[in-house]
């Protein structure tokens, strides 16, 4: 299957693309550049990934304003901002369309439902009510899956995770060691 894979260059995406291709599937990454802290270290790592399974990393430029990131409904932190994933889904049906594509996968987890709206299975569902009338269907393939399960995943399939990018706030080019992300990445002992 012919599939379009949003590719941050964090451990959700890169353990999904080491999920895509043992499957066998024909993989588009794409990554999104919304002017984020961290896009030259997110593009980067989102390039090394891309070049290990043998892919050339699509890179598409969005209008996304980050002067909204912050707190939402109690959430904070650099990470959330708001209906991302539905432009970045958006982006992703275009490509697919282009590419003829089947499908367009996202790797949203479980851990992510408290923080994203838009990770949501009822939030997948309206988007796939939409973007079938196009031809492609969107998939959430680790969406029952914590984090801890996804770093699983992609030891099962000998994927290293240590060339992903996971700060959302860098210092010159360094993790900032306190953001959501790098807590996160710190939970898990990815180094």
């Amino acid at each position: 299957m012919k599939i379009v894979l949003l590719l941050s260059g964090g451990m959700d995406s890169a353990a999904l693309y080491a999920h895509a291709a043992a499957e066998g599937h024909q993989v588009t990454p794409l990554f999104i550049d919304y002017s984020q802290p961290s896009v030259l270290e997110e593009v980067e790592s989102a390039e090394r990934i891309a070049e290990h399974f043998g892919s050339v990393l699509i890179v598409r430029a969005s209008t996304l304003s980050l002067q909204d990131m912050g707190a939402q409904d109690g959430v904070s932190g650099p990470r959330v901002v708001p209906a991302r994933n539905l432009v970045f889904l958006a982006l992703g049906v275009h490509q697919a369309i282009i590419d003829q594509a089947d499908e367009v996968w996202l790797g949203a987890s479980l851990d992510d439902f408290e923080d994203y709206l838009d990770c949501r299975d009822h939030f997948v569902g309206a988007v796939n009510s939409a973007s079938t009338l196009l031809g492609v269907i969107v998939r959430y393939p680790f969406c029952n899956r914590t984090k801890s399960q996804i770093l699983d995943t992609a030891n099962l399939y000998g994927f290293d995770l240590v060339d992903t990018w996971s700060c959302y706030s860098p210092i010159r080019s360094h993790p900032c060691g306190s953001c959501n992300g790098c807590l996160e990445r710190d939970l898990l002992w990815v180094e």
